[in-house]
């Protein structure tokens, strides 16, 4: 896929490295690259949102020492310890006093 460029911006270098944020996008196409394996006939490719979480965060690497499960479930404790910290608070100091 080429990208076409107004005259006034003038060529892109052909010899320009790919950006750093480029292996990172979540916006990718779905157009198989060099670094994506090969998908096997008989075996469906991955959902796109699962593919990409996959990417993003590879369920065979470790995280702090723990696996990718249980990073994850403590991130979800943590954020919804947190969102009762911030809803009790709100809701606490919002009150009116009565006396």
């Amino acid at each position: 896929m080429e990208h076409q460029v107004p005259d006034w911006e003038g060529a892109p270098l052909a010899s320009s490295k790919p950006s750093f944020f480029a292996k990172l996008s979540l916006f990718k196409s779905s157009a198989p690259s060099k670094e994506a394996p090969a998908v096997l006939q008989n075996q469906a490719p991955r959902s796109t949102l699962r593919g990409r979480f996959d990417r993003v965060v590879p369920p065979y690497r470790t995280y702090f020492g723990r696996s990718r499960r249980t990073f994850l479930l403590i991130i979800l404790v943590v954020f919804l310890c947190l969102l009762a910290l911030v809803l009790g608070l709100g809701i606490g100091l919002g009150q009116k006093k009565s006396s």
